[in-house]
């Protein structure tokens, strides 16, 4: 009695053990020439490469239509800086926030320093009047603030509150003068 040994199909790969000569998974002639001859382009592989491409491409893509966004929803604070020719710090808070409450002699001590060099701006999360401000800054934690060259360029977002010694080292940035 002979043995049979398995058969390996040159195009599904898969394993047989059979006396006939075509592959009963996907009818392929056992003796027929390798259809991959460059694994390197492996249908597999090349799905994978356009799926991060893709993925790549795509965030690119949002990245660049949310800077423009971004742009647009700030232009009306652009255009008020610019012709107020100063920079300008606003900061987001709330009367309920205890970090809001640390942060208000800071800002307070740093206004008196800079009054006439810098606009300060206040702005409560609660009241009515701010929630498109508010909005416009995609702010979801308080304190927030964002600072603005005389351009109206944002220079810096801060998140949380600031000893006086640090926010002071944001206010005397060459870029905010620019």
């Amino acid at each position: 009695m002979t043995e049979v040994r398995p058969k390996i199909c040159p195009n599904c790969r898969e394993r047989d053990i059979t006396e006939f000569s075509l592959c009963r998974f996907c009818g392929t002639r056992y003796d027929a020439p390798n259809r991959r001859q460059n694994p390197i382009f492996d249908e597999r592989v090349m799905a994978g490469v356009l799926g991060i491409l893709l993925l790549i491409g795509g965030i690119f893509y949002y990245g660049q239509v949310h800077k423009s966004i971004k742009t647009e929803r700030y232009a009306s604070i652009t255009n008020s800086i610019q012709a107020a020719n100063k920079p300008r710090l606003i900061e987001f808070y709330a009367t309920w926030c205890g970090a809001c409450k640390m942060y208000e002699p800071v800002l307070a001590n740093c206004q008196a320093n800079y009054s006439g060099k810098i606009d300060f701006q206040r702005v409560n999360v609660d009241d009515p009047n701010n929630k498109e401000l508010t909005r416009i800054f995609e702010v979801t934690s308080y304190p927030r603030t964002f600072l603005f060259n005389r351009k109206g360029e944002q220079v810096a977002e801060i998140r949380g509150w600031l000893k006086y010694d640090e926010l002071d080292e944001y206010l005397q940035d060459p870029e905010l003068f620019k």
